[in-house]
């Protein structure tokens, strides 16, 4: 194969890179004088960027509240406990089926059962999530009239945690996460069971379902 440039090409061609090399020589000089001017404001940036960033993140979640009919919760006290009216998992959008959370006076422990696909784990996963979100400022999607404690410590074990690396089985795994629970969560920890004592012979998984619930309710936790 035998390929021929015109001379009229090659000449194009460097001139062509010689003007792409000028322009990058002028973006630079351009950059260093607005550098140059800007420089005596230096302190004034500094100052303003935190303000910039609160703003922003302020708007932001702002619009995000408004897009997905969000609420912000109200405080509990001693005396109550979580309660989450029509609470919608953001994630599902409009697919998201609404759902009621209360506590029974005085109770501290809720136990959801139901068949499968019924939705037990996904509002598990509302509870946690809202409460996260409540703790970082932000609205949550349920109706007014919600209201969520302020937690030290969440702890979640919910789906497989099942690792060939860390060599946990799916047992080993829930009972890893369990142990944690158990060992850090105080009266103001908020503590989330998927499937408790599964994984394991029934019977004993049923013995260990009620141990560790014995024992959360000893340490009064959410």
């Amino acid at each position: 194969t035998v390929y021929i440039e015109p001379e009229d090409a090659v000449r194009a061609g460097n001139d062509l890179m010689q003007e792409e090399a000028n322009l990058q020589i002028a973006v630079r000089n351009i950059l260093r004088e607005l550098t140059k001017s800007l420089s005596p404001f230096t302190s004034a940036f500094e100052q303003a960027l935190p303000v910039m960033i609160t703003l922003d993140c302020s708007c932001a979640v702002s619009r995000w509240g408004i897009e997905n009919k969000c609420v912000y919760t109200l405080p509990c006290d001693e005396s109550q406990n979580i309660l989450l009216i029509q609470a919608r998992h953001p994630l599902l959008g409009a697919n998201a089926v609404p759902v009621d959370v209360r506590f029974m006076a005085g109770k501290r422990v809720l136990i959801i059962t139901g068949p499968n696909t019924g939705g037990k784990t996904v509002t598990l996963k509302t509870i946690a999530l809202f409460a996260m979100l409540n703790q970082s400022g932000f609205p949550v999607p349920a109706a007014e009239g919600s209201r969520i404690p302020v937690f030290t410590g969440v702890f979640a074990d919910i789906g497989d945690g099942q690792s060939l690396d860390q060599s946990l089985s799916t047992f080993s795994a829930h009972m890893k996460n369990i142990a944690r629970a158990i060992n850090e969560s105080t009266s103001a920890s908020l503590v989330l069971l998927d499937e408790l004592g599964s994984g394991t012979d029934p019977q004993e998984g049923a013995a260990i379902g009620m141990a560790v619930l014995d024992t959360l309710i000893e340490k009064k936790a959410f």
